[in-house]
Protein backbone atom coordinates (compact mmCIF):
# COMPACT_ATOMS: atom_id res chain seq x y z
CA UNK A 1 0.00 0.00 0.00
CA UNK A 2 1.56 3.43 -1.39
CA UNK A 3 0.39 6.93 0.51
CA UNK A 4 1.50 9.99 -0.54
CA UNK A 5 4.15 12.22 0.86
CA UNK A 6 1.49 14.79 1.87
CA UNK A 7 -1.00 11.65 4.05
CA UNK A 8 2.64 10.56 5.43
CA UNK A 9 3.57 14.06 6.61
CA UNK A 10 0.10 14.59 7.87
CA UNK A 11 -0.05 11.14 9.73
CA UNK A 12 3.51 11.94 11.45
CA UNK A 13 1.95 15.33 12.45
CA UNK A 14 -1.04 13.62 14.24
CA UNK A 15 1.45 11.26 15.71
CA UNK A 16 3.30 13.81 17.22
CA UNK A 17 0.77 16.02 18.53
CA UNK A 18 -0.85 12.65 20.20
CA UNK A 19 2.56 12.27 21.39
CA UNK A 20 3.04 16.01 23.32
CA UNK A 21 -0.63 15.15 24.50
CA UNK A 22 0.57 12.05 26.49
CA UNK A 23 3.79 13.61 27.52
CA UNK A 24 2.32 16.67 28.70
CA UNK A 25 -0.47 14.68 31.47
CA UNK A 26 2.77 12.30 32.63
CA UNK A 27 5.26 14.94 32.87
CA UNK A 28 2.99 17.32 35.22
CA UNK A 29 3.40 14.07 37.84
CA UNK A 30 -0.05 13.45 36.69
CA UNK A 31 -0.98 9.41 35.59
CA UNK A 32 -3.45 9.03 33.13
CA UNK A 33 -7.31 8.07 34.69
CA UNK A 34 -9.63 6.53 33.24
CA UNK A 35 -11.30 9.69 32.72
CA UNK A 36 -8.01 10.97 30.97
CA UNK A 37 -9.03 7.51 28.56
CA UNK A 38 -13.08 7.46 27.79
CA UNK A 39 -14.27 9.43 24.78
CA UNK A 40 -17.04 11.47 27.15
CA UNK A 41 -17.84 11.98 30.79
CA UNK A 42 -21.29 10.68 32.02
CA UNK A 43 -24.04 14.09 32.01
CA UNK A 44 -24.57 14.30 35.94
CA UNK A 45 -26.41 17.49 35.98
CA UNK A 46 -27.92 20.54 34.47
CA UNK A 47 -26.66 24.64 35.08
CA UNK A 48 -27.52 27.65 34.10
CA UNK A 49 -24.62 30.46 32.78
CA UNK A 50 -27.07 33.38 32.46
CA UNK A 51 -27.60 32.70 29.17
CA UNK A 52 -28.78 29.36 28.40
CA UNK A 53 -28.85 25.87 30.43
CA UNK A 54 -26.25 23.48 29.39
CA UNK A 55 -25.19 19.48 30.32
CA UNK A 56 -22.62 19.05 33.41
CA UNK A 57 -19.96 16.31 33.08
CA UNK A 58 -17.26 15.65 35.26
CA UNK A 59 -15.61 13.31 37.56
CA UNK A 60 -16.53 13.82 40.98
CA UNK A 61 -20.14 12.90 40.52
CA UNK A 62 -22.18 9.83 42.26
CA UNK A 63 -22.73 8.89 38.16
CA UNK A 64 -18.64 8.15 37.47
CA UNK A 65 -18.34 6.71 40.58
CA UNK A 66 -20.73 3.71 39.48
CA UNK A 67 -19.66 3.72 36.31
CA UNK A 68 -15.86 3.14 38.09
CA UNK A 69 -17.27 0.75 39.91
CA UNK A 70 -18.70 -0.84 36.69
CA UNK A 71 -15.19 -0.93 35.18
CA UNK A 72 -13.80 -2.67 38.53
CA UNK A 73 -16.56 -5.09 38.96
CA UNK A 74 -15.77 -6.18 34.81
CA UNK A 75 -12.54 -7.84 36.65
CA UNK A 76 -13.43 -9.46 39.65
CA UNK A 77 -12.09 -12.86 39.31
CA UNK A 78 -13.75 -15.68 38.03
CA UNK A 79 -14.87 -18.33 41.46
CA UNK A 80 -13.22 -21.74 41.56
CA UNK A 81 -15.69 -24.45 42.69
CA UNK A 82 -14.64 -27.65 44.17
CA UNK A 83 -16.91 -30.93 44.99
CA UNK A 84 -16.79 -31.59 48.34
CA UNK A 85 -19.25 -34.77 48.49
CA UNK A 86 -21.90 -36.71 47.24
CA UNK A 87 -25.13 -36.64 48.38
CA UNK A 88 -27.50 -40.14 48.96
CA UNK A 89 -29.43 -38.92 45.81
CA UNK A 90 -26.46 -38.55 43.33
CA UNK A 91 -25.38 -34.69 43.19
CA UNK A 92 -22.73 -32.78 44.34
CA UNK A 93 -22.15 -29.87 47.02
CA UNK A 94 -19.38 -27.83 45.62
CA UNK A 95 -17.65 -25.40 47.46
CA UNK A 96 -17.28 -21.56 45.99
CA UNK A 97 -14.10 -19.91 46.39
CA UNK A 98 -13.79 -16.00 47.21
CA UNK A 99 -14.43 -13.80 44.26
CA UNK A 100 -11.98 -11.24 44.35
CA UNK A 101 -12.52 -7.64 43.24
CA UNK A 102 -10.10 -5.38 42.06
CA UNK A 103 -9.74 -2.46 44.79
CA UNK A 104 -8.16 0.23 42.88
CA UNK A 105 -8.20 0.73 39.06
CA UNK A 106 -4.21 1.18 38.83
CA UNK A 107 -4.32 -2.81 40.44
CA UNK A 108 -5.65 -3.26 37.00
CA UNK A 109 -3.69 -4.69 34.33
CA UNK A 110 -2.95 -2.70 30.71
CA UNK A 111 -5.07 -5.25 28.52
CA UNK A 112 -7.63 -4.74 31.31
CA UNK A 113 -7.74 -1.17 31.87
CA UNK A 114 -8.00 -1.47 27.81
CA UNK A 115 -11.18 -3.50 28.15
CA UNK A 116 -12.91 -1.36 30.89
CA UNK A 117 -11.76 2.07 28.52
CA UNK A 118 -14.26 -0.05 25.67
CA UNK A 119 -17.08 -0.66 27.82
CA UNK A 120 -16.95 2.55 29.13
CA UNK A 121 -16.59 4.20 25.82
CA UNK A 122 -19.30 1.88 24.94
CA UNK A 123 -22.02 2.72 27.97
CA UNK A 124 -21.33 6.51 28.45
CA UNK A 125 -22.86 7.42 25.57
CA UNK A 126 -26.28 4.95 26.33
CA UNK A 127 -26.54 6.60 29.88
CA UNK A 128 -26.11 10.37 28.03
CA UNK A 129 -28.50 9.23 25.11
CA UNK A 130 -31.21 8.48 27.71
CA UNK A 131 -29.93 11.40 30.29
CA UNK A 132 -30.76 14.04 27.27
CA UNK A 133 -34.52 12.37 26.24
CA UNK A 134 -35.28 12.91 30.32
CA UNK A 135 -34.01 15.91 30.49
CA UNK A 136 -34.47 18.00 27.66
CA UNK A 137 -36.01 21.33 28.58
CA UNK A 138 -34.98 23.49 32.19
CA UNK A 139 -37.46 26.13 33.58
CA UNK A 140 -36.06 29.19 33.94
CA UNK A 141 -37.58 32.22 35.55
CA UNK A 142 -35.79 35.87 34.69
CA UNK A 143 -38.37 37.23 37.23
CA UNK A 144 -38.85 39.80 34.55
CA UNK A 145 -41.86 37.67 33.80
CA UNK A 146 -43.24 37.67 37.12
CA UNK A 147 -43.57 34.17 38.54
CA UNK A 148 -44.10 32.72 35.67
CA UNK A 149 -40.97 30.10 34.01
CA UNK A 150 -40.04 29.60 31.01
CA UNK A 151 -38.60 26.32 29.41
CA UNK A 152 -35.47 26.46 27.93
CA UNK A 153 -34.21 23.73 25.71
CA UNK A 154 -30.79 22.82 27.49
CA UNK A 155 -27.24 22.84 25.05
CA UNK A 156 -25.43 20.04 24.30
CA UNK A 157 -22.45 22.16 25.20
CA UNK A 158 -21.19 20.33 28.13
CA UNK A 159 -19.35 21.46 30.98
CA UNK A 160 -16.79 19.99 33.15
Amino acid sequence: MEISLQDYCDLQRKVSELQDQVDSLTKAGRTLTLADLVAELPIYGVAFDGSSPHYRTGVSSPQWNAFILLAKKLHTSTPQFTQRRYTCNGSSYFDKSREIEPKRIADLTPDQVDLSVAMLNELIPIYNKYYEACHGMAQVNFRRNGPEFIAMPITKQRKV
